[in-house]
C-alpha cells in the first residue's frame, strides 16, 4: 500500500485560486439564496473551474527544459523522469526529446528544436480538457480511451487544431504550420476557416490563409513517420505513470476539500458534498473517501492498479 501523509500547511490552496473560488461562490449565494452560500460555491466552482491537473515526464532523451520562475528570475531547468508538469508551464528542447503524459491515456512528445506550453490543464465534470501551444518544431499526440473523455486544443501562430481521441503529429516552423493524422480526426482552424482531416490525410497552412478545403493524402514516408504515435514505449511510459498520475490527480482533488474546510471548519463528510464525486482515478474506478468523527482529518483512497479495495496496491493520502 502506497500511503502519503499531507501536512497541513503543505498542501494549502493557492491564496489566488481560493480568492477567486470564494467570490465567484459568493455571487452563486447572492444569485440563488435558496441555496447555502458556502456550499453551492464549492460545487460551483468545482464544475465551472475544473480541477488543474499536472502533467508528468514519463521519457527524456537527451536535453528537454522546463522554464522555472522565482522572484521574477527565469531559468531553464532540465527534466528528467516523473517530473511535474503544471498548467503554466513552457517547455523546450534541443537536441533530444521528451514524453509528457497529460492526463488519463492521454500523452505527448515533443522533437527535437521544439518549444510549446501547456497553457490548461483541468479535470472538469470527468473530462480532461487541455489546451497546448507549440511556438516551434514538432509534437506527436496519442489520445486513447472513450470519446469525448478528452477535448484538447492545440494552437500555433497561424492555426489552431480541435481534436477529441486520436494519433496525430504537428508541426510549426517559419510561420508554417502542417497537420497529420494517422488515426481519428481533427478539425483545423483559424480565422479565415476551417477543415477536417481525417486519418491518412494532412494539411499545411500558411500565415494568413485558410486551410485547404481538400486535405492531402498522406504518403508512405509520412504514415512511417506517424508510426512513432504507436511505439511500444510510449504505451509503456502510460502503463507505469499511472500510479504516479492518480497520486497527482489526488493531490488536485485536495484542493476542493480544503476549500470546504477554510468554509465550514471541517472536511466534507462525503465527496459529493465538495462537489468533487464525479471524478475517478486511472483505471476508472471512483475514489473512497472517509472523514474523522470531529471532521479535521480525513483519508483519500484509490484502489490502485488491481482495482481491488484495501489491499497492498491501494493508493492512500491521508490528512
Amino acid at each position: 500500500m502506497l500511503c502519503l501523509r499531507l501536512e497541513r500547511q503543505a498542501w494549502k490552496t493557492a491564496v489566488v485560486v481560493l480568492g477567486f473560488l470564494l467570490a465567484f461562490g459568493a455571487a452563486c449565494g447572492r444569485a440563488n439564496e435558496a441555496v447555502p452560500a458556502a456550499k453551492q460555491a464549492s460545487e460551483s466552482a468545482a464544475a465551472v473551474a475544473g480541477v488543474p491537473v499536472a502533467g508528468m515526464v514519463t521519457s527524456v532523451k537527451g536535453t528537454a527544459e522546463i522554464l522555472e520562475r522565482e522572484n521574477g528570475t527565469e531559468t531553464w531547468r532540465g527534466l528528467k523522469v516523473k517530473d511535474s508538469v503544471p498548467p503554466g508551464s513552457r517547455i523546450r528542447t534541443s537536441d533530444g526529446q521528451v514524453d509528457i503524459l497529460l492526463a488519463k491515456k492521454s500523452a505527448v512528445r515533443l522533437k527535437k528544436n521544439s518549444e510549446l506550453m501547456l497553457e490548461k490543464n483541468e479535470e472538469v465534470e470527468g473530462k480532461s480538457v487541455i489546451d497546448v501551444r507549440l511556438d516551434r518544431g514538432r509534437i506527436l499526440h496519442r489520445f486513447e480511451g472513450q470519446k469525448g473523455a478528452v477535448e484538447y486544443n492545440l494552437k500555433t501562430a497561424v492555426a489552431g487544431a480541435v481534436v477529441r481521441g486520436t494519433k496525430f503529429d504537428a508541426a510549426y516552423q517559419s510561420g508554417v504550420a502542417r497537420i497529420r493524422v494517422l488515426s481519428g480526426s481533427v478539425e483545423v482552424r483559424n480565422a479565415k476557416g476551417k477543415a477536417m482531416v481525417a486519418a491518412k490525410q494532412g494539411v499545411e497552412i500558411e500565415e494568413n490563409e485558410a486551410p485547404p478545403a481538400q486535405p492531402a493524402r498522406l504518403t508512405d514516408r509520412d504514415l512511417k513517420e506517424l508510426g512513432e504515435c504507436n511505439l511500444l514505449n510510449l504505451a509503456v511510459a502510460i502503463k507505469k505513470a499511472r500510479k504516479v498520475a492518480s497520486i497527482a490527480e489526488m493531490r488536485n482533488l485536495t484542493n476542493a476539500l480544503d476549500l470546504f474546510m477554510a468554509m465550514h471548519g471541517r472536511y466534507p463528510k462525503t465527496l459529493k458534498d465538495a462537489g468533487i464525486a464525479q471524478f475517478r482515478d486511472q483505471w476508472d474506478r471512483p475514489y473512497r473517501y472517509t472523514v474523522s468523527p470531529d471532521g479535521r482529518d480525513y483519508t483519500l483512497k484509490s484502489d490502485g492498479p488491481d482495482q481491488r479495495p484495501n489491499t497492498e496496491d491501494d493508493i492512500v493520502l491521508k490528512h
